[in-house]
């Protein structure tokens, strides 16, 4: 019964991704595919008005947040953590001593404006392209 169970979760789960694919507008799937290439493991889900689609690229974990005009507002790049600057990692190191640096992502927006996010338990801090601290956020 526990087998059926989890197997009925996972099939409800795949039928929600696959909703969520079929309920997205065509002009940010045009506008999804005219901007990234070479794609797999394409997944969106709505957030709000706009969709977040996750994927891989080149070997990259990747996510893009795509409004209702078909407008990519911001794409990130998850990071290994170490490839963090020296400068981010001290800051983390000073203000976040007792967390363990759990995740890392390159953001950039839609004017180009590139940013870095450091991901500990219960927070994102998020920091400029010179590793200045910018804001701290609950996840």
């Amino acid at each position: 019964m526990k087998n059926l169970t989890i197997t009925l979760l996972f099939f409800s789960s795949l039928n929600f991704v696959i909703a969520q694919h079929n309920n997205v507008p065509a002009t940010m799937k045009v506008s999804f595919s005219k901007a990234f290439k070479n794609v797999s493991n394409v997944t969106w889900q709505k957030e709000g008005k706009n969709f977040e689609v996750s994927f891989t690229q080149n070997g990259n974990k990747m996510s893009a947040d795509i409004n209702a005009n078909g407008k990519v507002e911001e794409t990130e790049t998850e990071l290994k953590t170490s490839s963090l600057s020296p400068k981010i990692i001290r800051y983390m190191k000073d203000h976040y001593s007792k967390k363990e640096l759990i995740g890392a992502a390159k953001i950039t927006n839609s004017e180009g404006v590139l940013s870095y996010e450091a991901a500990i338990k219960g927070k994102d801090v998020f920091f400029d392209a010179n590793g200045n601290f910018l804001k701290e956020l609950k996840n």
